[in-house]
């Protein structure tokens, strides 16, 4: 009888595993041969050789691959790669076979294995050994089997895995189980121990039976997406270890070992898939477009996008035409003058609301301030003032004029020339704090304020800021005398 264990390879990624798996069967001295499934497309031509120098028997299943539905191993599993492992159907073709045993490529034996063959030599070709998997519902784990080959099996799981349903998990686990051990067809599932098939994982793993049945494990079987080549483990990690162990002792040329441990960067198994082609709508053929009495525009208008295009649009009740502002508030009066035009906005305290400048008259041009005339007009300005404040009585009034500032001078050279004129004249004169209070006859003070205003033009002031007010000899004057020292000393300095 010849007997052969097999494996399959689809892609880069498995041939660490798939040489390890090899070379430790031969390491423990199997008599069986060693075949493999092997996708030769997907791999580099290093990757062929190495495979080729290493299994009795290459069956190349580029041509020939069985693929599952892409869609629904991808709805079911999210794993695309394993709708390839269907490929696994064709073992049942290897008829030049008696017996093999199948193991996946990231298996590892820790015994000899060919014990198999003579164990279960009798069973017939409608039969599957395997042994369960971890976990819930209880059925086989497709990672180990033994099987007979048989062109009518394989012929029967062929057409079945063309049904609509042929596996419930989207791989060739659920399909070997649909077959063989839910739907009824004559064909059934041999239970192998446990022992022969051990699958470790991060998620599930029985540390005490590991402690007690450890020496008495044949196999294990590294499930997932992480393989020990992916990563190397310093830890704990006792079976990656071991595999680790083995491929060092199998690999110990430097390059060999930088392509085998290399993540893969060649096609890999996604250039099986079977996709529909997609085409643009706009790369299709159009008919000619119809014309324009052709068209069925409709009356209706357009939908509209935005939310905000489906507010009612509401005619106002009440519209504001612009117009001129004036506010009143007490005495106070402020008045806003459009700025379409060159008219002048003005502010005023005034109780009237007029400008001090229309209040003097001064101005009849309302274009601007004439430099030629500012002397003349300004000495004029306060005498205006004064004039409409006259007493009837002229020669019993007293004035008090308070210099502000000039522009030029501070306030106390003002009040220093006022008070030199004032002495030299036969007017009382009386220094203080707040400017000079002059008492005499109305028109003898006018006479004066007239000579200090001359006087101010004479060291070139040009503009005059003058407070004059008319009161009587009962008004409170404060005197501070410090404010007085410094008005004497500009007096006496200018003697």
């Amino acid at each position: 009888m010849t007997k052969a264990y097999a494996t399959l390879l689809h892609g880069e990624d498995y041939v660490p595993g798939a040489l390890t798996l090899a070379k430790t069967l031969l390491k423990f001295g199997t008599k069986a041969k060693l075949a493999i499934l092997l996708d030769k497309s997907s791999l580099s031509k290093k990757s062929v050789d190495l495979i080729e120098n290493t299994f009795h028997d290459v069956v190349d299943i580029s041509e020939t691959s069985v693929s599952a539905s892409v869609e629904k191993v991808a709805e079911k599993l999210g794993r695309k790669e394993l709708a390839i492992t269907f490929s696994k159907i064709l073992l049942w073709n290897l008829t030049n076979y008696d017996q093999i045993v199948f193991l996946d490529s990231d298996t590892l034996p820790l015994k000899p294995l060919d014990s198999l063959f003579e164990e279960f030599k009798e069973i017939s070709s409608k039969e599957i050994v395997a042994a369960p998997d971890i976990g819930w519902p209880d059925l086989f784990n497709s990672g180990v089997f033994l099987i007979k080959p048989s062109k009518q099996a394989f012929d029967e799981i062929l057409e079945f895995s063309k049904s609509s349903q042929p596996s419930f998990d989207g791989a060739d686990q659920g399909l070997l189980n649909e077959f063989f051990t839910i739907i009824d067809n004559g064909y059934s599932w041999v239970r192998l121990p446990f022992l022969y098939n051990v699958t470790p994982s991060a998620h599930y793993q029985y540390n005490p039976a590991l402690e007690r049945f450890r020496d008495q494990i044949r196999l294990v079987h590294f499930i997932g997406a992480s393989k020990p080549w992916h990563t190397r483990y310093e830890g704990n990690e006792e079976f990656r270890n071991v595999w680790w162990k083995h491929f060092d002792e199998f690999f110990s040329d430097e390059a060999t070992r930088i392509h085998l441990l290399s993540r893969p960067q060649g096609q890999g198994e996604a250039h099986l898939f079977k996709f529909t082609k997609l085409v643009n709508a706009w790369d299709t053929d159009e008919e000619q477009a119809p014309s324009l009495e052709n068209l069925n525009i409709s009356s209706q208008p357009p939908k509209k996008i935005f939310p905000w295009e489906e507010r009612e649009q509401v005619e106002p009740t009440r519209v504001w035409e612009p117009v001129s502002l004036a506010r009143e508030s007490g005495g106070r009066r402020e008045r806003r003058v459009s700025l379409d035009g060159n008219t002048e906005a003005r502010v005023s305290s005034i109780g009237s609301g007029r400008s001090l400048r229309r209040a003097s008259n001064q101005f009849k041009d309302e274009t601007g301030f004439n430099p030629e005339k500012s002397l003349e007009e300004v000495s004029k300005m306060p005498l205006k003032f004064l004039q409409s404040k006259r007493s009837a009585d002229e020669g019993g009034t007293d004035v008090c004029l308070i210099p502000i500032g000039t522009g030029k001078a501070s306030v106390s050279d003002e009040v220093a020339v006022i008070t030199k004129i004032a002495r030299e004249s036969s007017l009382e004169t009386t220094l203080h704090s707040a400017g000079t209070t002059i008492a005499g006859p109305w028109t003898d003070v006018m006479d004066l304020i007239g000579r200090f205003h001359e006087a101010l033009h004479a060291k070139g002031v040009v503009r005059i800021q003058s407070d004059i007010r008319v009161g009587t000899r009962t008004d409170k004057l404060q005197t501070p005398q410090d404010k007085v020292d410094v008005v004497e000393r500009k007096l006496k300095a200018n003697e």
